[in-house]
């Protein structure tokens, strides 16, 4: 009512102005129509909160969920009949990511005829025979293998159940011999250890025959048998029955058959011992011999994540992958510090993992790509600190590459099988542990490391090196990793960081010792695949071409710190990091871009008809995963890589490395969100200002400006 007589009033020019109360009516409506809208604004967002009333609309100009160039491009050029399967269980993934793996599923099916795709839920009566269709699918694929493996391991079998009958009855022997000696014959004490010795053997038998059939169950629990733990339990047990049986024989033959204490018939019946010891050590090796040969099986590495309840398994018509649910599924594991940082997550991947798991059963005989490394624990396997290379190692076993590492100073260099290429991955010790200590000075271990990425370079090996800075040149004392990198043509700065000053949010100086890249040299295919992907070289390293460099040795840059009045390469990089109000000299900036890592190639060194490929970056820490595998939250609940262009080059690098060029044209850009380049914190702060703010109070304003015109 008091809106129409407002109105009625503005049409009414020669109407005299409202006195005494009613004069306060306009300005009551006004605010009863803010507190409505307001009322209105909060009951939208109250619904907006509930999931069931959410409508996603993906208005981006590539869309979220859209494949890539190159995705697609492999795709439709697939033959024969292709299977994508992603067996999960819905009641333990949240609604956002079960609709991210939805829609990139559909991408998939839309994308090649060639390819079927589908999602299971074994807990859903409705999924159990499509469960057991690809259960059947995958058996009918590998049946040549399996039967391979069936026929080893039931020889194994009977030739280990023998063995344990073998030692049962020689027991029985030695307690027999022992009781025809003398309670002082100084033989009877090592003949009845022989007799222990034996008995041990026989128990032992049937609990790892137990173990082996454990292993070949198949079952709800265990959908596939594990053939590679049966393997590996029957060959190992084999091993030491034979090693026993040998040392048993010797034994005999270098101190009983050798006393003069011994007589005539117990010498006999002690050579007629060994010679049944030495022909059952023999039968026992043989045996276990048959299974060392067996190539490793990807069925049983498909049963084993298939058992753990989740993964996604690819099949073409002769061969399968699987990628562990841990790679592509989001979980509620996300754990804060106490400053507020993201310590862990696992977070869907999509086009990246899947993509590369197809990819990769294009190709016969994947490379192995081994770790190279001097640390006690394992770099392989996560650590507390994530100072590892869990996340690289992860993501490259999904794509169906042959990962070890090599601890240089206990274990043995590993072996690739016949035709196997190698590709050396040498990581120094993580930052937090090469500077903890009070002496800089490098270690036995460390040393040990160095030596072994110059003799891998020498001999003509593909290796990817990172390197540090080095502290040593504040003591005047060189750095052996950067001698070593002179004999191979590469100068490595490691006195200098390439760092930069920013403000943050408050408008505080920060100095960023981290290079955060997403413009990359097109020369060369590694850097050309991660194009556009933000990637992180935290403490980079200048590098150059070593003045002493052969003219054969070719180096391309696949990263460059491009020069800006912010940014400088000063080597009291160690004051910069504790302080943030650091002025570097004026000599410390640069004029021309500085390489960050260099893709090099030169004949082999040992004469070959190749040429040898090594890539080095001038950071150590790049593929550590608390830098590469740290996540970024997209809003809600859904995650992303922060910088996706470390696992991109590393992928590309390693495919490059292994002289596999194909597989880096049609690695994918893996988008998961659209990006925008050039949005500092400034602009974005900017914009948020405006969205807050300026754009609500313009909305305000011109509302009153209208109503204050109608009053006239």
């Amino acid at each position: 009512m008091a809106l129409n007589t407002m109105n009625q009033n503005v049409g009414r020019p020669n109407t005299p102005p409202p006195t005494g109360v009613r004069r306060f009516w306009p300005w009551v409506n006004l605010a009863v129509y803010l507190a409505s809208a307001v009322v209105v604004v909060v009951s939208l967002g109250s619904i907006a909160e509930r999931a069931t009333w959410r409508l996603r609309i993906d208005a981006t100009k590539t869309r979220a969920y859209s494949l890539s160039e190159q995705t697609l491009r492999m795709l439709h050029s697939l033959e024969g009949r292709w299977l994508l399967s992603l067996v999960v269980t819905e009641q333990e993934i949240d609604r956002s990511t079960l609709r991210q793996i939805d829609e990139v599923l559909a991408r998939y099916d839309e994308a090649s005829a060639n390819l079927a795709v589908e999602r299971i839920d074994p807990t859903r009566a409705e999924s159990i025979q499509r469960y057991f269709a690809l259960l059947e699918r995958l058996r009918t694929v590998y049946a040549g293998e399996v039967d391979r493996y069936e026929t080893a391991l039931a020889a194994a079998r009977a030739g280990y159940e023998a063995c344990g009958a073998f030692a049962r009855d020689e027991a029985a022997r030695m307690a027999r011999l022992v009781a025809d000696l003398g309670p002082s014959d100084p033989l009877r004490g090592p003949l009845e250890q022989f007799r222990n010795g034996f008995t041990l053997l026989a128990d032992t038998a049937a609990a790892v025959l137990q173990v082996s059939d454990e292993a070949m169950r198949s079952d709800d629990s265990q959908p596939i048998s594990d053939y590679e733990k049966a393997r590996d339990t029957l060959a190992a047990a084999l091993r030491n029955a034979a090693q026993d049986l040998d040392g048993v024989s010797r034994l005999i033959e270098n101190t009983m058959l050798r006393s003069p204490a011994v007589g005539a018939d117990l010498r006999a019946r002690l050579a007629a011992a060994k010679v049944r010891y030495d022909d059952q050590a023999v039968k026992a090796q043989q045996a276990a011999d048959g299974l060392t040969h067996l190539p490793p099986l990807e069925l049983a590495r498909i049963g084993r994540e298939l058992a753990r309840g989740e993964a996604a398994v690819i099949v073409s018509d002769s061969r399968a992958t699987v990628v562990p649910a841990g790679q592509f599924i989001t979980r509620s594991n996300i754990r804060q510090t106490r400053e507020g940082g993201i310590t862990f997550d696992q977070r869907f991947r999509g086009e990246q993992v899947l993509s590369s798991a197809i990819r990769s059963l294009l190709v016969d005989r994947m490379p192995l790509v081994v770790f190279v490394h001097a640390e006690e624990q394992s770099m392989i396997e996560p650590r507390r600190d994530r100072a590892d290379a869990f996340g690289a190692a992860s993501l490259l076993r999904s794509a169906r590459y042959e990962v070890r590492e090599w601890n240089v100073t206990r274990g043995e260099r590993p072996r690739p099988q016949p035709g196997q290429r190698a590709v050396w991955i040498v990581l120094q010790r993580p930052f937090t542990e090469r500077f903890s200590g009070g002496n800089p000075a490098p270690t036995r271990q460390e040393l040990a490391l160095i030596d072994a990425a110059r003799q891998l370079l020498d001999s003509g090996e593909p290796v990817l090196l990172g390197v540090f800075p080095s502290v040593l040149h504040k003591l005047r004392q060189p750095d052996p990793w950067q001698i070593m990198l002179r004999s191979h043509g590469v100068e490595a700065d490691t006195s200098r960081v390439v760092m930069e000053h920013v403000v943050d949010p408050g408008g505080a100086p920060v100095v960023l010792r981290t290079q955060e890249l997403i413009d990359l040299p097109g020369e060369h295919a590694v850097s050309r695949a991660a194009q556009g992907q933000r990637l992180a070289l935290p403490l980079a390293v200048p590098l150059k071409r070593h003045d002493s460099a052969s003219s054969a040795l070719r180096l391309t840059p696949l990263a460059l710190a491009y020069p800006a009045t912010s940014r400088w390469a000063d080597p009291n990089w160690l004051d910069a990091i504790t302080n943030p109000a650091f002025k570097p000299g004026p000599e410390s900036y640069f004029t021309e871009p500085l390489p960050l890592a260099y893709a090099a190639t030169r004949p082999e060194p040992t004469g070959s008809q190749r040429d040898q490929r090594f890539i080095v970056v001038g950071s150590g820490a790049w593929l550590q995963s608390d830098i590469a595998d740290q996540p970024v939250s997209l809003g809600g609940e859904r995650m992303a890589l922060l910088y996706p262009g470390n696992f991109e080059l590393l992928q590309a690098a390693v495919a490059w490395l292994a002289g596999l060029d194909d597989l880096i044209a049609q690695t994918p850009t893996a988008r998961q969100v659209a990006r925008l380049d050039g949005v500092t914190d400034a602009v974005r702060n900017r914009w948020r200002w405006i969205a807050l703010i300026a754009m609500p109070g313009a909305c305000f304003g011109l509302g009153v400006l209208v109503w204050m015109i109608r009053r006239r």
